[in-house]
């Protein structure tokens, strides 16, 4: 008889746990909800935000040349930077011209100083200027970007070293460039290399 009435309890409370967990499932989903709803106010509140700002910026698109130069040149001076191979090789390295038992010649554009470009503007036309490619020094590359340097026997046909600079400050000033250019009518961000002493180009850009 006890036996017999012990087995209805053990058939009540599995219910009792159906219940507990249905209950945790829709409290967690509520709460998702809640999570999601919350987050997709933040970014309409950003987007409402963002569009204040460009609604009360200058209409006029040379002021906003003016305004977008205070607050990008240095972003513009800190990426370039970044293009440092390392502390030893200040510089993008474009390639190196290797010889036979004698160091590597190592070619690229001198970023070395706090200010590597000097910035020019033009109208609506905004020019980041750098030093023309040059050998930099002899020696070997080190460090999980060395084997990304192209390597060139002596003699042989070098590419355009110029050209790959540019290709490689495009890439890393993308995002930048299209905003620019995409916010401001008319706007437009080009890059140009000059003949001219190591750190030229930093120093001038150190005294504007």
């Amino acid at each position: 008889m006890m036996g017999a009435m012990s087995q209805p309890s053990a058939f009540f409370r599995r219910p009792r746990g159906l219940v507990a967990l249905v209950t945790i499932v829709t409290v967690g989903m509520f709460a998702s909800a809640g999570l999601y709803r919350w987050g997709w106010t933040l970014v309409e509140a950003k987007d409402d935000e963002y569009s204040a700002v460009r609604e009360s910026a200058p209409k006029d698109p040379m002021v906003r040349v003016d305004k977008w130069l205070i607050y990008s040149e240095p972003q513009i001076q800190n990426r370039l930077s970044k293009l440092r191979f390392s502390s030893l090789h200040p510089g993008l390295i474009t390639h190196r011209v290797m010889h036979e038992g004698e160091p590597a010649e190592i070619w690229g554009v001198d970023l070395s100083g706090s200010h590597p470009a000097r910035i020019e503007r033009e109208g609506l036309v905004v020019t980041i200027v750098l030093p023309q490619p040059r050998m930099l020094g002899h020696g070997e590359l080190s460090g999980m970007n060395a084997n990304q340097i192209p390597e060139y026997p002596a003699g042989a046909e070098i590419p355009d070293a110029e050209q790959r600079a540019q290709l490689l400050c495009e890439h890393f000033l993308g995002g930048l460039r299209e905003a620019f250019e995409k916010d401001i009518d008319g706007a437009r961000l080009l890059f140009r290399f000059e003949v001219g002493p190591a750190g030229e180009a930093g120093a001038e850009g150190e005294r504007g």
